[in-house]
């Protein structure tokens, strides 16, 4: 006995059925219904229309964490994201049907790139859903990348200060925020 998802990943909307079969046992004239898979592809420039190569890029959905609070995560086979290619270009393939969010973003507290949301957003509740169907290529209009630049800033106080030493922090300066 078993169950069978419609996805090797999970179960879509929780769909499936269970199938129970004992050895020697055959069926015949079983309906498998199969969803095609999607495809979500984009392109990332500069300010200056200048194609950007291996910048990180997430697909992302809205589910809820053990502690019941909303969040982005990458859906399984999209986990680690992809970087785009030498023209700028990204692509998720195999993509189940649904709502998704696209993010431009280096998860390391220094990088290169501010966090962007489609189509060029940079807080997530301004982001734009990306609604995918079932078979369908999804192509998005391309998006400029926010560069941002990031500075140590290191402060000392008077030993007498009621904080006294030092304090280190990053700051970060992107472009447009």
């Amino acid at each position: 006995p078993g169950f069978v998802y419609p996805s090797a990943q999970s179960p879509i909307n929780g769909q499936g059925v269970w199938v129970d079969v004992r050895d020697g046992e055959q069926f015949e004239n079983v309906p498998i219904r199969m969803t095609p898979e999607a495809s979500v592809a984009g392109t990332l420039v500069d300010g200056k229309g200048v194609f950007q190569v291996g910048v990180p890029v997430s697909l992302l959905r809205y589910t809820f964490d053990d502690d019941g609070r909303r969040r982005l995560v990458s859906p399984g086979k999209h986990a680690n994201g992809v970087k785009t290619d030498d023209r700028g270009q990204y692509r998720f393939f195999g993509v189940a049907p649904g709502q998704y969010y696209v993010r431009i973003y280096s998860d390391l507290p220094v990088g290169r790139w501010a966090g962007v949301y489609y189509p060029g957003r940079l807080h997530e509740h301004l982001a734009v859903p990306v609604l995918v169907k079932a078979g369908e290529e999804v192509r998005l209009n391309p998006m400029a990348v926010v560069s941002r630049e990031t500075s140590v800033i290191q402060l000392r106080y008077p030993i007498g200060a009621a904080t006294g030493g030092t304090a280190q922090t990053a700051l970060h300066f992107a472009d447009g925020a």
